[in-house]
């Protein structure tokens, strides 16, 4: 593919994204809440007081690196 070519489909892209970010600024959104409440949610188990051993075990399990009490997490830049 042409350098030429390869601008072309980059305009044109940007211009299919202008327009639809533009029709997106002139959408009505109903108030309706994107928001799920579950039964069995996580974030409600409180502060790590009632801690679900089943769901540590798993965790540990699955975790690449790890130590006695922690999981070891890597930190990436993009």
């Amino acid at each position: 593919m042409e350098e030429s070519e390869k601008q072309k489909i980059k305009a044109e892209a940007h211009q299919i994204l202008e327009k639809f970010s533009k029709a997106l600024e002139k959408a009505k959104i109903e108030g309706k809440e994107s928001n799920v409440e579950r039964e069995n949610d996580r974030r409600k188990e409180g502060e790590g007081k009632d801690l679900d051993e089943d769901f540590k075990k798993i965790m540990f399990e699955n975790a690449p690196a790890k130590n006695e009490e922690f999981l070891i997490a890597e930190k990436k830049s993009w």
